[in-house]
This record gives structure tokens, C-alpha cells and sequence, in this order.
């Protein structure tokens, strides 16, 4: 298995969670629906895909609006289960949880603890 270290500024972090949004959609999804899906909260929500990581509630809102609320929650959780993964971090879905607040305690812990990312893991 292949880690690398985050380091504790937050533009490290954003990057994992970019990757772990575009692998998730990706992988349950599609290519062109991750690339339809970035134009459209683009041009619906006015979220670029950099502001992502910053704008994390809109971010969780746009995913319900492209896809639902029930399927949008559940790609959101499966996107926070990928960061989880890659982190080495036991991802426990509380239903009543936002979203948001998953990716907040793994960058926290992350900031903390400095883990080891995993490259290479898959949920």
C-alpha cells in the first residue's frame, strides 16, 4: 500500500478531498457525469470545483439538487467513505449528521494527528 504524509494547511487537505469527490462520483457515476455535474454546480450553484473544499455546504446542497435529496446524501456519504479510506479512519454514518461535519473531523484529526494518507485505497 503506498501513504503519504498531509501536511497541516488546509490546501493539502482540499486536494484529498477533491480527489475523493471526483473518484467517488467517478466510480459510481461516471466520467461524463462528474464532468456534466461540475458544469452544472458551476452554472446553477456559481461553486467552482476549487471552491469546493471551502464551500463545503453548498457543495452537499449541490449534490442534492443534481441528484435528489436521498441520492445525493448517499453520494455524499460515499464521498466522505472514501476520504475516510484514504485516511485510514473508521467512517461511521450517523444519519442525522451533516455531511460537512464528517470532512471537518477528518481534517481536524488529520491536522492533529498527521495520518498517513493512502494513496492507493479503495472503499
Amino acid at each position: 500500500m503506498t501513504y503519504a504524509t498531509v501536511e497541516t494547511n488546509s490546501k493539502p487537505f482540499d486536494q484529498l478531498f477533491l480527489d475523493c469527490v471526483e473518484e467517488a462520483i467517478r466510480s459510481i457515476l461516471g466520467e461524463q457525469v462528474l464532468k456534466s455535474f461540475l458544469v452544472s454546480i458551476e452554472n446553477f450553484d456559481g461553486l467552482t470545483r476549487d471552491e469546493i473544499p471551502v464551500r463545503m455546504n453548498d457543495f452537499f446542497l449541490a449534490l442534492e439538487r443534481a441528484f435528489g435529496q436521498t441520492s445525493g446524501k448517499t453520494v455524499g456519504r460515499f464521498i466522505i467513505r472514501v476520504l475516510y479510506v484514504r485516511l485510514g479512519m473508521e467512517f461511521n454514518s450517523k444519519m442525522s449528521a451533516a455531511l460537512q461535519n464528517y470532512v471537518e473531523d477528518a481534517r481536524r484529526r488529520l491536522e492533529v494527528d498527521r495520518i498517513p494518507v493512502r494513496i492507493d485505497a479503495r472503499p
